[in-house]
């Protein structure tokens, strides 16, 4: 009897065909499209640096270490809060957090969600596993968006009464829109749960958990950081653009989403705040970090064999 993973074509040269390696897909693709991501990000990188001004926001840089220390923490907890999240669910090498950069900067100066269609490639020829990592990551980019517009929801009530108090010519129809799709994106995914999420519920809490942990470390680090540029500024313009802010890094295909976060805050505040000069330092701060980061992990990426493994 022939087994079930074997054919035998009839006839006098009949040979043997291995069923699961017909079927099994190239594994070498990311090969070839990691030099494309290096070069989209230096082209990337090119792009945004127009965006940049710091010739007259130097003057304001912070000399603070504390500010500079908690900059790089909350620019790096992306990377590797989701690599523990990884790490958690599959044998990720420790080389995954390079992956994991090269997935933020692309999704940070290219288009929002390109990155996880590189880290889906990476973790496929270099992860071992008994599935496919396409749920995992799904899961994890959608928990991220649950948890991020469950926590704007909840610091939208402590915005709400600013924006009801001040004459911002905010359109307040428009606003309970944007705060219903805000809802919205939060309720759905719950509700289609059973349908939408691959991973078992144990491993859904701990996902859901770190965001959590990692969204509050984030947004407590920004918090700061504003306070120490403007420590006058009362707590409610805080939670406001604090709100804002979440709401926009959750914005799909938005390349620079600080800078675009700036605008709108210039938009409902004015260019006669002091608030919007010091969003435009940190916005400013945030993308030349993200430059010289993607700088270096798209030469590394073109001319260091081994940099995309």
């Amino acid at each position: 009897m022939r087994g079930a993973a074997t054919l035998a074509l009839e006839g006098p040269s009949a040979a043997p065909i291995d069923l699961p390696s017909l079927a099994r897909p190239p594994r070498n693709w990311v090969r070839s499209l990691g030099p494309l991501f290096s070069i989209a990000i230096l082209l990337a990188v090119f792009r945004s640096i127009r965006h940049l001004a710091f010739a007259t926001e130097l003057r304001h840089l912070p000399h603070n270490p504390l500010f500079w220390g908690l900059f790089v923490l909350s620019w790096c907890a992306v990377p590797f809060s989701e690599w523990v999240i990884f790490r958690h669910l599959w044998p990720i090498p420790k080389s995954g957090v390079i992956a994991l950069l090269r997935k933020q900067i692309s999704n940070e100066l290219l288009i929002g969600y390109l990155g996880e269609s590189y880290f889906y490639g990476w973790a496929r020829q270099q992860v071992k596993m008994t599935n496919a990592p396409f749920g995992a990551i799904k899961d994890v980019t959608i928990l991220s968006a649950v948890c991020g517009s469950a926590v704007a929801l909840v610091m939208l009530p402590f915005a709400f009464e600013l924006l009801r108090s001040q004459p911002l010519g905010v359109d307040h129809g428009a606003l309970t829109i944007s705060i219903s799709l805000i809802g919205a994106s939060f309720a759905l995914p719950l509700l289609f749960r059973r349908k939408l999420f691959s991973l078992p519920r144990e491993q859904l809490g701990f996902v859901t958990r770190i965001h959590l942990v990692r969204i509050v470390f984030g947004l407590l680090c920004t918090a700061d950081m504003w306070h120490m540029l403007l420590p006058h500024v009362e707590l409610g313009w805080w939670c406001l653009l604090l709100a804002i802010r979440q709401l926009v890094s959750r914005l799909p295909l938005v390349p620079d989403k600080d800078v675009l976060f700036v605008g709108i805050a210039v938009f409902f505040l004015g260019r006669q705040f002091a608030i919007t000069d010091a969003l435009a330092l940190m916005a400013s701060l945030s993308l030349a970090l993200n430059i010289a980061v993607g700088t270096v992990i798209g030469v590394t990426g073109l001319f260091c064999r081994g940099a995309h493994a």
